[in-house]
């Protein structure tokens, strides 16, 4: 009975470290899907800070320049509009070129501090410091002069030498600081495939750690379950035959031994008890009965002696007539 809690047990065990083990690895696949789903929205909004930045710079480069155009035009006279037109066209531009610069500059500072925010959303990127090296890049953007002269153009309305120098930095520079936001976009981008790669390799990984202890609950589950239910089986399907040397397929640890034991026991005994009843069928002596039962029932019943008493005159005394002991007796 011991031994059978026991096997019991162990098998309770087994199942729940199986659970446990299988749980965690659906809990830490989840994590990492939930991370990488994270991992992409972020870096998708990045991508999209990166590209309105290089969009920013053209705009106010675009701008400037047909401010230039225009002033030039009202400086020497020769415009084809009305003066009033014209410059209702330098005010439009000015707001413009000032929307740009302000979001230009918002975006730029965001970058620097690792706090991001982007319709109604705020994500933090710190750890794109130690990936790509963010800072790096965002000093050689803010090295590059460019916000001054735009500054300049936008404070002045007429056409001058200053303007023309402030428009030629502003063209200039326009072409380094679209090189360098395309660098820092194509970093992130690297970035964001090294990291994919982790996670992918990490749910590999996981994924076939999942499946050699889904291969292992369902050889336990064949071990300390079909392969019982399969020895039940062919019990049953012999009862009644006199080969007592039917040979099992069991596994042979020493666990599944108790079970084992129990089994082959259970029908050996069925089977002698059907033997026992064909011996009676048969008409065999009280002496030969009794050394049967003698011989084959002493390791499931223990006794040293056995015997029967019939009932003699009209059943009024009992007398014992047949009898079998051991050497000690």
């Amino acid at each position: 009975m011991d031994e059978g809690n026991d096997f019991l047990k162990i098998i309770k065990k087994r199942i729940l470290i199986l659970k446990i083990f299988i749980l965690l690895l659906i809990s830490v696949l989840i994590i990492i899907i939930a991370l990488i789903i994270n991992s992409n929205s972020k870096n998708g909004i990045l991508l999209d800070v990166l590209s309105r930045q290089q969009i920013l710079t053209q705009m106010i480069s675009k701008d400037a320049n047909r401010k230039l155009v225009i002033l030039k035009a009202v400086s020497n006279g020769m415009f084809i509009e009305n003066i009033e037109v014209l410059n209702g066209k330098i005010s439009s531009l000015n707001d413009s070129l000032e929307a740009s610069k302000i979001e230009y500059e918002a975006n730029l500072y965001n970058f620097k501090s690792g706090i991001l925010k982007y319709q109604d959303k705020t994500i933090s990127f710190n750890y794109l410091y130690n990936g790509i090296n963010v800072n790096n890049y965002i000093d050689e953007v803010e090295s590059i002069t460019f916000i001054k002269p735009v500054e300049f153009i936008i404070d002045n309305d007429i056409s001058t030498l200053e303007t023309e120098k402030a428009i030629l930095v502003i063209n200039t520079n326009n072409e380094q600081l679209l090189m360098n936001w395309n660098q820092i976009t194509s970093s992130l981008i690297d970035y964001q495939e090294q990291v994919a790669k982790k996670y992918f390799t990490v749910s590999i990984i996981l994924f076939v750690i999942f499946s050699v202890l889904l291969f292992i609950s369902f050889f336990s589950f064949n071990k300390y379950m079909i392969e019982p239910l399969n020895e039940l089986y062919n019990g049953i399907k012999n009862f009644g035959t006199t080969n007592r040397n039917v040979n099992n397929f069991f596994s042979t640890k020493k666990e599944l031994k108790p079970v084992i034991h129990d089994i082959n026991s259970m029908f050996n005994k069925l089977n002698r008890l059907i033997e026992l009843i064909g011996n009676l069928n048969k008409d065999v002596s009280f002496d030969g009965i009794l050394n049967y039962i003698y011989l084959s029932f002493s390791e499931f019943i223990p006794y040293s002696h056995i015997g029967i008493a019939l009932l003699k005159e009209d059943n009024t005394i009992l007398q014992a007539s047949y009898g079998i002991s051991d050497k000690s007796i």
